[in-house]
């Protein structure tokens, strides 16, 4: 039976919710951090002053509250870095990350913490623990390179200890131990037991780590005369007292010396079991056992040596984790992001049930889609998901949570347990929540499986909101897209319109060929910001291409008429009205444009006909000799427009040369007919006229 919660612990709690509840959410946030803080609390009396309780929510809510109050956002920062430390001492490492949830990240409640070496040295130490060793030595590099501005003996120790063990994850040795050496002179030089613990084991094992079993005995041991001068309650700063007996005993085994080193375990052993001898929840005690690095390797020696697995003895309360359920259920509707939701779930899952591997696929049409995992170090999540994916399609069918323990035939302590709930709402699985954990850490029974389907059917119903709400927003972008798109075609196209009246009101001024090419020309390189175009006049009678406009790269140029063969494809498509688009060498491969003497190879190019009548008469020619695809359809469009007004204006051009043509000829046989008339006897007045 758990004993009952320490009246300490209990009273600190009851006095934050009672602050929380009057409003004070100042003193809330103080007494919080106060309390996470005490050296002398054991993981289940910090686990009691966290969020672990329905009730201790509203301590978190009283952090939030307090960056709310005007002054206090350090309070609420403070807080939450004491959170932190909380929850990685019991192994929950990803949520210390971000202890108040997606909703009370320390950046946004306090972003000068965030570039703090005290903010820098926990992220880092978290980090190790995680096994990230790059983002370990980036926060390390933060708290070192601020070290000068900070005068204080405690933040010197813990610099020195999370360069070490940044130093030690990347291999590099007599760095790592330089820097456990500093520490340990610094912790020393402080008198301060705890740190002297921490330092001296952290020494301790890098020196057995480096072959060296006798240094590695001499630190180890003084690491326990220290802790037992303190006592073995909790030492926080993220480190369990059982880790100074875990690496004492494999010193002493490196020395020979077995059977103190099983005694060494032992002691060890009793130590993790009394930091939650007083903790009720599965969920934390499994996490304790199973994430926690020194305890983790106590268990499986234990195991190793057929010893009972008393820590598998205690019966725990289902009250407390469903509590937690509720708050759970709150904080996933309050997300907006799928992402956010993903990696609140795998979170949320890991504390609720203690699970070893978590593990969220998403349902992608017939597929299955990794969207979030947390597992032991050394693991990953692709393995894992290939080997339970028939067990992830069967209750993709069924629609049911499922609980196995296996391998069949074994005992309790040598079978997983492994746990599938689907994520269904508006009668649709969503995805499908795994969590599995070896039976020498736990066991789960259809309590857990309960928990579990209940966490994922909340989830499953806030994640339908979300993509109900991205959808929605999805269409809106949409429509607005589709929108401005059509408002941007409409002004290019009134943009066209007043070009193309522009140019017909300049060629109807114009009657002559040559002064309507020059109007068409000077405007077409307005429109298009173009110092490259070209008007050739075909004549069909030379069958030559004239060349009545040339501008390149600015300047006109003076082209002598060239053989309409030369470029037969182009002119083939022109005459039956096509336009012709060479975007770029390979299309000029195909259609072989002809380069002029004395002018530039386009890179990409459009030819658009211009047809008097049934005719071809003109080609327009817009060039660049910048760039490939240069061009578009809409230019093409534009082209072709001014085009065919320049054939009209063309055509109408030739009939009123002709008309005036006719009406010269007319007046003039009236000249003569009169001349006639006046002298019907003397014909030379009508040479004369004629």
């Amino acid at each position: 039976m758990p004993k009952p919660p320490t009246p300490d612990a209990a009273s600190r709690l009851q006095a934050i919710v009672d602050r929380a509840w009057a409003g004070q959410h100042a003193q809330a946030a103080d007494l919080s951090s106060e309390a996470l803080a005490a050296p002398r609390l054991n993981a289940a009396q910090k686990i009691e002053l966290l969020g672990h309780r329905a009730a201790s929510r509203l301590a978190l809510s009283a952090v939030d509250e307090a960056l709310a109050d005007a002054g206090q956002p350090e309070r609420a920062g403070a807080a939450l870095g004491n959170l932190a430390m909380a929850y990685a001492t019991i192994g929950l490492y990803a949520r210390a990350r971000n202890p108040g949830g997606p909703l009370a990240r320390m950046e946004r409640l306090d972003p000068r913490r965030r570039p703090s070496a005290y903010f820098a040295t926990m992220q880092s130490e978290i980090e190790s623990h995680l096994g990230h060793r790059e983002r370990a030595r980036l926060f390390a590099d933060q708290a070192a390179a601020s070290a000068d501005e900070i005068d204080d003996p405690w933040f010197a120790v813990l610099q020195q200890l999370v360069l070490g063990r940044a130093a030690r994850m990347h291999d590099e040795w007599p760095q790592a131990r330089q820097h456990f050496e500093a520490a340990a002179a610094l912790a020393e030089a402080r008198r301060d037991t705890t740190l002297q613990v921490v330092t001296l084991t952290e020494l301790g094992r890098l020196r057995f780590e480096t072959g060296d079993a006798a240094a590695a005995l001499a630190a180890t041991r003084r690491a326990l005369a220290h802790l037992r001068a303190r006592g073995d309650a909790g030492l926080g700063s993220m480190f369990t007292p059982a880790s100074v007996w875990w690496w004492h005993a494999r010193a002493l085994q490196a020395g020979g010396q077995d059977a103190q080193a099983r005694r060494a375990r032992s002691r060890g052993y009793r130590t993790m079991l009394d930091g939650v001898a007083t903790l009720g929840d599965e969920g934390p005690r499994r996490s304790w056992f199973n994430k926690v690095e020194a305890h983790r390797a106590l268990i499986l020696a234990r195991q190793a040596e057929s010893r009972p697995l008393t820590h598998l003895r205690s019966r725990t309360q289902l009250r407390e984790p469903f509590e937690r359920l509720v708050d759970a259920g709150v904080r996933l509707n309050q997300l907006h992001s799928a992402a956010a939701l993903h990696e609140f779930l795998v979170e949320e899952a890991t504390e609720l049930s203690g699970a070893e591997r978590v593990l969220l696929a998403l349902v992608h049409g017939d597929a299955l889609v990794l969207a979030g995992a947390q597992l032991p170090l050394g693991e990953t999540a692709a393995p894992l998901l290939q080997a339970i994916t028939p067990w992830l399609i069967e209750a993709r069918h069924t629609r049911l949570a499922s609980l196995r323990h296996g391998p069949e035939g074994a005992g309790p302590a040598g079978q997983r347990s492994c746990l599938i709930a689907p994520l269904v709402a508006q009668q649709q699985v969503l995805g499908l929540l795994y969590a599995d954990i070896d039976g020498v850490f736990g066991r789960f029974d259809d309590a857990d499986r309960d928990l579990l389907a209940m966490l994922a059917a909340q989830a499953a119903v806030a994640l339908a909101k979300i993509h109900a709400s991205e959808g929605l927003e999805a269409k809106v972008a949409e429509r607005s897209a589709e929108a401005q798109a059509a408002r941007e075609r409409a002004e290019q196209r009134a943009g066209e319109l007043a070009v193309v009246n522009g140019i017909q009101q300049g060629m109807t001024a114009n009657l002559s060929l040559q002064a309507i090419v020059e109007v068409v020309g000077e405007r077409l390189r307005e429109l298009f910001k173009s110092d490259d175009i070209a008007i050739t006049l075909l004549d069909d009678t030379t069958q030559q291409r004239h060349s009545v406009y040339a501008v390149e790269r600015g300047q006109r140029l003076r082209i002598a008429p060239f053989p309409v063969a030369s470029q037969a494809r182009i002119v083939a498509e022109l005459m039956r009205g096509r336009p012709v688009l060479v975007k770029n060498r390979a299309a000029a491969q195909a259609y072989r444009p002809r380069t002029l003497p004395g002018t530039v190879p386009a890179l990409s190019s459009v030819f658009v006909p211009v047809h008097a009548g049934d005719a071809l008469h003109l080609a327009i020619r817009l060039v660049s000799l910048e760039r490939e695809d240069a061009f578009d359809a809409a230019t093409v469009r534009m082209l072709g427009t001014v085009a065919a007004s320049m054939g009209l204006a063309l055509q109408n051009a030739r009939l009123v040369a002709e008309t005036q043509d006719a009406l010269q000829r007319q007046t003039a046989s009236h000249d003569i007919l009169k001349v006639m008339a006046a002298s019907p006897g003397d014909v030379q007045p009508v040479f004369d006229a004629i």
